[in-house]
This record gives C-alpha cells, sequence and structure tokens, in this order.
C-alpha cells in the first residue's frame, strides 16, 4: 500500500507540475501522507493525513481527505478507485489552496552561504550516531497528542553557538512522528530563525490552546541557550532574537511557559529542556557583567498534570556530546526511547532513568564535570 500510494502521488504532484527531488536535503518542502483508515462496507474508502512542511519543519498547510469507491468488486480494485479518488482530490486542493506558493513562501528563506573562516558544525545527517537509526513503529497512532519542539542553534544576536540543539530538534521531531505515533500535523517544529520569541508566543499562547482538548497530552521540547535574569534568577528561554543583556524584553521566561501549558486542559503534560540556566555551560548565555544566579521552581509551583525533565542541575553546566554529534542529554533521552519502546509505547520514567544515570556517568568520564539531569513535577 505504502509504495502503491507513493507512486499515485508521485503522478499526481508531476501532472500539477511539481518537481519531486531525490533527497529531504534537495526539497523546499516535505509532503507527509499518512493512510489513517481503510475501510470496505458496501465498497470501500481510504482516508489520508497530508502535511506540507517547510525545509525548516515549520508547518506549511495540512489536510485529511478521503477517497470513496463505491460497489463491489475485489479488495484491490475497490482500494484503488478509493485511492483514484483521493488523488483527484489531492489535485483540487493543490489547485484551489494554492499549495505551489506555499511551497515557495517555504523556500523564501535562503539557505546561508558557507563562511569558509567559520565552517558550520555537521547536521545530523552528517554526523551518523546510533539514535539516528529509528526504531519501527508498529502502527500506533497517537491523534490526541500535541508537540512543540524548538531547537536554536545560531542567533541574531550572534550569541555562542548552541551546538547540535537545531538537528537534535529535529531528530526529536522524527521520534515523535515516526516512532511514538504523533500525527505531522500535531508537531511544530521550530527551528533556528523560526524560533523568535514572536514564534513562541505564537505556538504556545495560541495553537497549542486552539488544538488541546480535556485529556489530550502535550509534548514540549527546547534545546538551546538559556539564561538566568540577573537580578531575580529567573530562568529564561533565548528565542532567535533573544539577547541576555535585554532579558526582560527579548526572553521567554520558563515559569510563563509553565503558565501556558498549565491552562491547557490537557491530561498529562511533559517538558523537557535539554538547556543550561546558571549562565555557564555549552547551552547558556549571561548578560554582560553578570554573575551567575538562578531560582529554580520548587515541586508546588508545578501542576500536577506537569512533568519537567532537565538536562542538568539549576547551577550546572551542560554538555555537547561531540563524539555523537548531540546534546549529552538529548542524546541519552533519545537512546532511552530506542532501547525501550515496544511498538511506540514507552514508560517515560523508565526512559529518564536511564538517561540521567548515563548522562552522569558520561560527564564526569569525559568531561570531569557534574551533570545530573533533574525530574520535577508528576509522576508518569
Amino acid at each position: 500500500m505504502v509504495e502503491t500510494l507513493q507512486k499515485a502521488l508521485t503522478l499526481e504532484l508531476g501532472r500539477l507540475d511539481v518537481p519531486i527531488v531525490a533527497t529531504p536535503e534537495q526539497a523546499d518542502a516535505t509532503l507527509s501522507v499518512r493512510a489513517t483508515e481503510a475501510r470496505m462496507e458496501g465498497g470501500g474508502s481510504l482516508s489520508l493525513s497530508l502535511t506540507l512542511k517547510s525545509r525548516d519543519g515549520l508547518p506549511l498547510w495540512s489536510k485529511r481527505i478521503r477517497g470513496q469507491s463505491p460497489g463491489e468488486g475485489s479488495l484491490d480494485s475497490v482500494m484503488s478507485n478509493a485511492l483514484a479518488d483521493a488523488m483527484t482530490q489531492v489535485g483540487s486542493l493543490f489547485e484551489s489552496d494554492n499549495v505551489a506558493s506555499l511551497i515557495l513562501a517555504g523556500a523564501a528563506t535562503p539557505r546561508p552561504a558557507p563562511d569558509p573562516g567559520n565552517p558550520p558544525q555537521q547536521s545530523v545527517q552528517e554526523r551518523i550516531s546510533d539514535i539516528d537509526d529509528l526504531p519501527a513503529n508498529r502502527g500506533l497512532t497517537r491523534p490526541n497528542a500535541h508537540a512543540v519542539v524548538i531547537g536554536i542553534s545560531g542567533y541574531r544576536q550572534k550569541l555562542p553557538a548552541a551546538g547540535f540543539a537545531d538537528s537534535d530538534a529535529r531528530l526529536v521531531s522524527r521520534y515523535l512522528t515516526q516512532v511514538l505515533g504523533y500525527q505531522d500535523e500535531n508537531v511544530a517544529t521550530l527551528i533556528n530563525e523560526h524560533a523568535s520569541k514572536s514564534d513562541l508566543e505564537k505556538y504556545f499562547d495560541r495553537w497549542l490552546p486552539n488544538r488541546v482538548e480535556d485529556n489530550d497530552e502535550v509534548f514540549v521540547f527546547y534545546a538551546g541557550h538559556g539564561a538566568p535574569n540577573p537580578t531575580t534568577g529567573e530562568a529564561n528561554m533565548v528565542p532567535y532574537d533573544g539577547d541576555p543583556t535585554y532579558l526582560k524584553q527579548t526572553g521567554y521566561p520558563a515559569a510563563r511557559l509553565y503558565a501556558a501549558l498549565a491552562r491547557l486542559p490537557a491530561r498529562k503534560i511533559t517538558v523537557v529542556l535539554d538547556a543550561g540556566f546558571s549562565g555557564a555551560g555549552e547551552r547558556s548565555v549571561l548578560a554582560k557583567g553578570a554573575k551567575p544566579l538562578v531560582v529554580t521552581a520548587s515541586e508546588e509551583d508545578i501542576p500536577s498534570k506537569m512533568a519537567i525533565l532537565s538536562a542538568s542541575a539549576a547551577d550546572q553546566a551542560i554538555r555537547d556530546y561531540e563524539e555523537k554529534g548531540h546534546g549529552l542529554f538529548t542524546y541519552f533521552f533519545l537512546k532511552g526511547v530506542k532501547e525501550k519502546s515496544v511498538n511506540g509505547n514507552v514508560n517515560l520514567r523508565s526512559v529518564f532513568d536511564y538517561a540521567a544515570d548515563q548522562v552522569s556517568k558520561t560527564a564526569r568520564r569525559d568531561y570531569n564535570a557534574d551533570q545530573v539531569p533533574q525530574w520535577r513535577g508528576a509522576n508518569p
């Protein structure tokens, strides 16, 4: 079915003069299609979920369609007719929604030219580690699970690069959709310049509240710089356009994130932070002349339905795992998901306990430093 669907899409997109390239790295946008339902009741029907994302993983367009095949016949012929009807709808939607212009908009941000004096770090595609080979999802879907995944390595204010934060975020999104059963349209991936303060406000203050309903699940991942408020010690995420010298105006406080998430009707909320908030280390920054001063949320400040998984204790620096091409915490967190997931089901506490133990041991052994991941809030 997968091969048949791929061929049908290729033919339909070719008819619409939408060019198909050989690899994702060459693409201006990526179209993901998931067959969500197939029925044989007095004929046949095939439901498809389509999601178009920009090269940086931002959602551009999504639709759900149902191809119909009334009448009787063999399974193959009935489903073939349903697929043909679905492809007709795809063509009509591409034309009526002017999807070609959305693809061009997704490609509008130019790829940065290489700087010979400052070569970029290798991306996750160039540095292959064991976690980049994803385990199989055997049909599990989570239609009521939503995620916002953020990764910022380069900053507008020319702050120090935050290691592999962007490629970590891309890989987390792949695990969510390809291993854990999240639907593509329910995962927002915000990378580098697409993770400004206004982007964070949009997705936490509007996008999630517009989608999340009673008993849904929410997952938030942030990889990038953190910074403490030099006066109060309040932990802040540093958006792409953030400036640690003007943190009040340009930062996104962790407390604001928790408050926005707490207002959602979700039954379960998980926040994973691969960022440092001490003002020291590879994913933390500090205003000029300021000294680290960090105040962490107490257990009573965290809603009962929320768990916050941090890469380190508040006063510790966090590390990149150069050997693997990932943040140290993200690497072992995803390795735990890979090794402990069973058909897409995973016990988050067992994953965290595994990651915390491995991060602590690796930080001491390889960096002669303490990095002890922290779990605060609800237990699974």
